[in-house]
């Protein structure tokens, strides 16, 4: 009796996989299980949800290090084209005094 139960529990585990993923106090439960080691399927269903995981969290860590990796380089680019504008004006022979303020503030600005 405990043998169908179980695969009942795991039959509707794997209906909740299909509809996406399962949470990880499942997993729990179902390692907890009296019956856990004697099936192999239960094995292969548990690698297969872990698998999803890590592939949603492995995906996950590449989109925000995309966007962490874009996020640099747009600020290195700033960096540099404030940079520039700050030294263009300094190599001007015929500086203002407001382009010296401007000069100081390009430079507190960094």
């Amino acid at each position: 009796m405990k043998e169908k139960h179980f695969e009942l529990y795991i039959s509707s585990v794997l209906e909740q996989m299909e509809k996406g993923p399962v949470s990880l106090n499942l997993v729990a439960r179902i390692k907890a299980h009296p019956l856990y080691d004697t099936r192999p399927m239960v094995k292969e269903l548990l690698e297969s949800i872990i698998g999803l995981y890590l592939y949603y969290f492995f995906h996950c860590i590449v989109i925000i290090n995309c966007r962490f990796l874009i996020f640099v380089l747009t600020s290195v680019v700033g960096i540099l084209v404030k940079m520039y504008s700050m030294l263009l004006i300094l190599l001007r022979k015929d500086l203002k005094f407001s382009e010296i303020l401007l000069a100081r503030y390009y430079v507190l600005y960094l």
